[in-house]
């Protein structure tokens, strides 16, 4: 390879933009804390507004976690988007269907496998047999939850942690993340 080859290879590697996976995680779930923190605290809360307060991602989540853990006849079925995708996810993580996440592919599967793998009882492994998406997914979900905190994840995880904690805490506010 010439000097001139290289110097320019070089220089276009390092014209290339820094890895993030915060900034580039894909999953709905892993992109942002205030918009995580907004949609769970609305999908869980008596509020007889349910989803009506939130917008974009906020209200994706919302939408989609409280069709997953609602007990409607209807499921997942009048949703699309991201809100299809976290409901048929999350609704089939914590189902008692005998499927399991078997049948989902994609986000919906990473979303399946994270939280089933940090809300099971049964689960001596915890998030350790996971990767990608799923394994951040479940780190977060299980860090929020526990007695360390968020302290230990960092990422996407910690974006997930951040938002969930803060969405079930007495006192926390959304709008401070």
């Amino acid at each position: 390879m010439t000097p001139m080859k290289f110097l320019a290879l070089t220089a276009f590697f390092f014209s290339l933009p820094a890895f993030s996976s915060s900034a580039n995680a894909t999953n709905i779930l892993l992109r942002n804390a205030k918009a995580i923190c907004q949609g769970v605290a609305a999908a869980e809360s008596s509020s007889p507004f349910g989803c009506q307060n939130t917008r974009g991602d906020a209200l994706s989540i919302c939408e989609g976690v409280a069709s997953a853990t609602s007990s409607s006849p209807f499921g997942c079925s009048q949703q699309k988007g991201d809100a299809l995708v976290i409901c048929e996810g999350w609704g089939s993580a914590v189902s008692s269907s005998p499927f399991g996440c078997s049948q989902l592919s994609g986000a919906a599967l990473a979303i399946c496998q994270g939280v089933a793998a940090a809300t099971s009882n049964n689960n001596p492994f915890g998030c350790s047999q996971l990767k990608g998406d799923a394994l951040a997914i479940c780190q977060g979900m299980a860090a929020a939850t526990s007695v360390f905190g968020c302290a230990h994840v960092t990422g996407p995880a910690l974006l997930l942690c951040r938002g969930l904690a803060t969405a079930r805490s007495a006192t926390g506010s959304c709008d401070g993340l």
